[in-house]
C-alpha cells in the first residue's frame, strides 16, 4: 500500500481503519517518498512473468528485465493452490530474510498483491513459503538513480465504480496532470463467477497477468501501478465483475523548482485545495508552496477550489472543482483553454475570458465551454454571472439562457459579485449595488433586505476596485490606497463592540491600513496586500477557518501573515476557507 503522510501537526502519520468488527493489523515499511530529488525514480513497464513453483527459498533472476542501475522493483505477486495455510515473503538477495510477509494464502485459494522491493545488487529477488505454492511475479516497473519518473501523492479518492464485463475505459483527466505517466490505484472487485482483473493502459496490448483474482461469490482487493494512455486506463475481465477504481498517486515528470511568479496556500485543506496532495478534513496549514506551477499570472479562489491562470494562457484547478465532480489534490489543467487572459471563480464554477473577448466557462466537467452571446468582454463576475464589455455596458445570464444586458446607472469599469449581491463602479468612481441586503452589504443606507435596481453606495467616492465577499461584507479601494468597508460589523476590520451594532449599511475606513493595492474575500475573512508586498488578513473570531493555522489565529484587526519573509508578493486571492499568494522567491 502507497499512501500519503499527514502534514502539519500530523507529520509523519497515516490512519488505518478497520470499518467492522476487529482485526489485528501489522503495517510493515518497505520504503518511502522525498519531496526532492535525492531518491531513485520509478519507470513504468507493461508486466514481464516470471513463473515458479515455489517451496522453501528460490531466487528470482530479474537481470534480464532491469536495468543494472536498478534498485528496487515493483512486481504483482500472484499465489495459486497452495498446500497448506502459508506466507509469501520478498527480500533482496543477499540480505537476510525479514520477517514480514507479502502475501498471505489459505489452502488452494489464489490471491494477489502488489510488492515493491529492493533488489540485490545482482538483481536478484529471494522468494520464500513453507508450502508449496504456484507463484507468479509479474514484474510492473522499477526504481533506478538515472531515470524514472517522480511519485506525486495524492488523498485516496474513488474516481470509478463500475460492472466490467470484458473492458471499461477509465478516464482520469479530471484528477491527474497531463503530466502523469502511471497512476497507483487500488482495485476493488467483487464477482459472482471465479475471474480476474486485469489493468493496463488504454488502447495498448492487454498483457497476460492479472491484477485481482476472484473466486466465486467472493471481493478482493489490490493495489497497482498502471501505465497510462491520454490519462487513461483500461480494466478487463473474462467474465463480469463490480469494480471499484481508488486512486493514491501517479508518477509522472518532477516538477521544476518555481523560478518566479511561484503559488503559496494556506488554510483549510478538506478537498485538497492546497494543492500539496493531501486533503485533510478540519485541519489547516500555514504558508506552503503548490509544486508544479510556475509563471502564475492570476489566482482565483472558490469554495473548496483554486484556479490558476498562467503566463502562457493556460487554466489550472486545484481542489474539489463543480457541485458533483471530484477533486484533485494537485493542479490539473481545464481542457478546452488557451490564450486566457483573467479567471473568475464562485458558487463550484469557474469563468475565463479570453484574448479574443469571448467567455468560457466550467464547472462540474473540467472542459470549458463557450457561453454563447458574449464578445468584447474585458472582466467577468462568477458570482452572479456578471460580464463587462468594454463599451461599458454589464450583462447577465443563468443557466443556458442567452445574456441579457443590464439597465446601469453609466458607463460601467468594473464588476463584482457574491450570490444575490452585485455592484459596479461607474467611471466617476462611485459604487452601485443590488440585490440581498440583509446584514447591509450593499451600503446603501437602509435596512431593506433587498433592492431590485442598482442603488448607489452613499458617501464612497474615488473607488477603484469593489469585492463582494461570501459572507455578506462588501469592501472598496480608493485611489488614496484606503479601504473601505460595510456589511457585517465582525468582518469590516475593527473590533465589534459587545452590545454591537453588529451590521454598518454605510462604508467604514478599515482602520490601519494604507497604501492597500488588492482587497479579497473569502468565507468570512479578508485579505489585503499593500505596496510593500505585506499580506494582511483580517475576520470572524469564530468562523474565519483560513485564519487558523498553526502559526496564526483570526484577529477582528487587520494583522500580518506570517510565512511569507523572503517572498516578494506579487497579488493574492481567497476562497473558502483557503488563501492564495502568488510570490516570487
Amino acid at each position: 500500500m502507497t499512501i500519503a503522510l499527514g502534514r502539519s501537526q500530523f507529520q509523519g502519520e497515516v490512519y488505518l481503519t478497520n470499518h467492522a468488527g476487529s482485526v489485528d493489523l501489522t503495517a510493515d515499511l518497505a520504503g518511502y517518498y522525498v519531496d526532492d530529488n535525492s531518491g531513485s525514480r520509478y519507470t513504468a513497464i507493461s508486466p514481464q512473468r516470471v513463473q515458479k513453483a515455489v517451496s522453501g527459498t528460490t531466487s528470482v533472476d530479474l537481470s534480464n528485465v532491469l536495468p543494472s542501475t536498478a534498485k528496487a522493483v515493483t512486481f504483482n505477486l500472484t499465489g495459486a493452490n497452495p498446500t497448506a495455510a502459508t506466507a509469501v515473503t520478498a527480500w533482496p538477495h543477499g540480505t537476510p530474510q525479514p520477517q514480514g510477509a507479502n502475501l498471505s494464502l489459505l489452502p488452494g485459494e489464489t490471491r494477489a498483491n502488489l510488492v515493491t522491493v529492493a533488489v540485490g545488487a545482482d538483481r536478484v529477488v529471494d522468494l520464500n513459503t513453507a508450502a508449496n505454492v504456484d507463484l507468479a511475479v509479474d514484474v510492473e516497473g522499477y526504481y533506478a538513480t538515472d531515470r524514472g519518473d517522480a511519485y506525486f501523492t495524492l488523498s485516496p479518492l474513488r474516481v470509478n465504480s463500475t460492472t466490467v464485463a470484458n473492458d471499461s475505459t477509465v478516464d482520469l483527466s479530471p484528477w491527474l496532470p497531463t503530466t502523469a505517466k502511471a497512476v497507483v490505484h487500488n482495485v476493488t472487485a467483487t464477482s459472482t463467477d471465479a475471474t480476474a482483473i486485469t489493468a493496463y493502459a488504454a488502447g495498448g496490448a492487454l498483457p497476460t497477468a492479472a491484477n485481482v483474482s476472484l473466486a466465486a461469490g467472493k471481493t478482493a482487493a489490490n493495489q497497482t501501478v498502471t501505465p497510462l494512455s491520454d490519462l487513461k486506463l483500461a480494466l478487463h475481465t473474462d467474465g463480469r465483475a463490480d469494480v471499484a477504481t481508488d486512486i493514491a498517486g501517479y508518477f509522472g515528470t518532477a516538477a521544476s523548482p518555481c523560478a518566479g511568479q511561484c503559488l503559496y496556500a494556506f488554510g483549510r485543506n478538506d478537498f485538497g485545495q492546497l494543492g500539496d496532495g493531501t486533503a485533510t478534513t478540519y485541519r489547516t496549514r500555514g504558508v506552503g508552496q503548490v509544486a508544479g506551477l510556475t509563471a502564475v499570472k492570476q489566482i482565483t479562489g472558490d469554495y473548496e477550489a483554486g484556479y490558476v491562470l498562467r503566463e502562457d494562457g493556460t487554466v489550472w484547478a486545484i481542489g474539489h472543482t463543480g457541485k458533483t465532480n471530484g477533486y484533485s489534490t494537485q493542479p490539473v489543467p481545464i481542457r478546452g483553454l488557451s490564450d486566457v487572459v483573467s479567471v473568475d471563480a464562485g458558487n463550484g464554477e469557474g469563468l475565463a475570458v479570453k484574448a479574443d473577448g469571448t467567455v468560457w466557462h466550467w464547472g462540474d466537467s473540467l472542459i470549458a465551454t463557450q457561453v454563447a452571446g458574449l464578445s468584447d468582454v474585458t472582466q467577468v463576475s462568477a458570482g452572479s454571472n456578471l460580464a463587462l464589455r468594454r463599451d461599458g455596458t454589464v450583462w447577465w445570464w443563468f443557466g443556458d439562457y442567452a445574456p441579457s444586458q443590464l439597465t446601469m446607472p453609466g458607463r460601467i469599469t468594473s464588476v463584482a459579485s457574491s450570490g444575490l449581491t452585485r455592484f459596479v463602479v461607474r467611471d466617476d468612481g462611485t459604487v452601485w449595488s443590488w440585490g440581498s441586503n440583509y446584514s447591509g452589504e450593499l451600503g446603501i443606507g437602509t435596512d431593506a433586505t433587498y433592492v431590485d435596481q442598482p442603488t448607489q453606495v452613499v458617501g464612497l467616492t474615488g473607488v477603484t476596485k469593489v469585492v463582494a465577499a461570501r459572507a455578506q461584507a462588501t469592501y472598496a479601494i480608493k485611489a488614496d490606497g484606503t479601504v473601505w468597508a460595510w456589511g457585517s460589523s465582525w468582518l469590516s476590520g475593527q473590533v465589534t463592540p459587545s452590545n454591537g451594532p453588529y451590521r454598518y449599511s454605510s462604508p467604514r475606513q478599515v482602520p490601519s491600513l494604507s497604501h492597500v493595492t488588492d482587497v479579497v474575500a473569502g468565507y468570512y475573512y479578508a485579505l489585503a496586500l499593500t505596496a510593500d508586498g505585506t499580506v494582511w488578513a483580517w475576520g470572524s473570531l469564530v468562523s474565519a477557518e483560513a485564519l487558523k493555522t498553526p502559526d496564526m489565529r483570526p484577529e477582528e484587526t487587520p494583522t500580518k501573515v506570517p510565512g511569507l519573509d523572503g517572498l516578494h508578493v506579487a497579488s493574492i486571492a481567497a476562497g473558502g476557507y483557503q488563501g492564495y499568494i502568488v510570490a516570487n522567491g
